[in-house]
């Protein structure tokens, strides 16, 4: 499946509290923001249990792939709601790093750098 194809078809999945319908699509895009870093947090804590020594990091791929397609659905319906797809922010983000990479201010911080 392609991130087009996968846009179009997941907001059928979409079941918001009845208060974020309210102030949609303000609302929508505040949930959906949470949600993403809920599950931000959630593959973050299968990283910190392989950190600890607890499990390997082989032993949470499954659980990670689970965990960051919530992120990639979070991330992909907030975005819906921003009318942006998915394709361009990935378009925009490469063409972002490969600028960066061939000016050499890939390590650093900043937006602008």
């Amino acid at each position: 499946m392609n991130i087009n194809d996968y846009q179009k078809e997941i907001g059928k999945f979409a079941q918001y509290p009845q208060s974020s319908a309210y102030y949609y699509p303000l609302g929508a895009i505040n949930y959906t923001m949470i949600g993403l870093s809920n599950e931000c947090g959630e593959a973050l804590g299968k990283i910190k249990k392989v950190l600890r020594g607890d499990t390997s990091m082989a032993e949470q791929r499954e659980a990670l792939i689970d965990e960051l397609g919530d992120v990639l659905w979070y991330l992909t319906r907030t975005a819906t709601h921003l009318d942006i797809s998915v394709e361009e922010i990935a378009r925009r983000n490469y063409g972002k790093l490969t600028d960066r990479l061939e000016r050499g201010t890939i390590k650093g911080s900043g937006d602008n750098r």
